[in-house]
């Protein structure tokens, strides 16, 4: 009799384990489900900016220098219309390869202007930092 209490009592723990996980990966589903109705266009315009950022990458070599100019130009407009959050910037790395080309670019004016298009995102990402403060579940920085 003992044997088979502690044979239920073992399946019991199994069936709870599966339980929980199940429960957890029912509430993670339900937090995307949250966030894609709060922002159903994130997907999209995260696949947007990676086409961008595509579009971006292949005209400049592997030292970031600009290899076709009027596509580096074009990217840059179109960004400049954009707004973006702390989580597509982290996301795509965008804003790496953009630093990266104002630093090599010899272009003054390009150089400015992608100056204003980080301060711009800079800025962004400051002013929704501090309105979520008090909102535990939002990080304000990262290591």
């Amino acid at each position: 009799m003992t044997i088979k209490k502690s044979k239920i009592s073992e399946s019991n723990n199994l069936s709870c384990t599966d339980e929980l996980l199940i429960n957890w990966i029912r509430k993670i589903d339900h937090k995307k489900d949250e966030f894609a109705k709060k922002d159903p266009n994130n997907l999209i315009v995260q696949n947007n900016i990676m086409d961008l950022k595509q579009r971006l990458i292949a005209a400049i070599d592997d030292n970031y220098m600009i290899t076709d100019l009027s596509t580096v130009i074009d990217v840059i407009v179109i960004l400049e219309n954009m707004t973006f959050n702390r989580e597509l910037l982290l996301t795509t790395r965008l804003g790496k390869h953009i630093n990266k080309i104002r630093k090599k670019t010899e272009n003054e004016k390009l150089s400015k202007r992608i100056r204003k298009l980080i301060e711009k995102w800079r800025e962004a990402i400051l002013s929704n930092d501090s309105e979520s403060n008090g909102n535990n579940d939002v990080p304000t920085h990262f290591c």
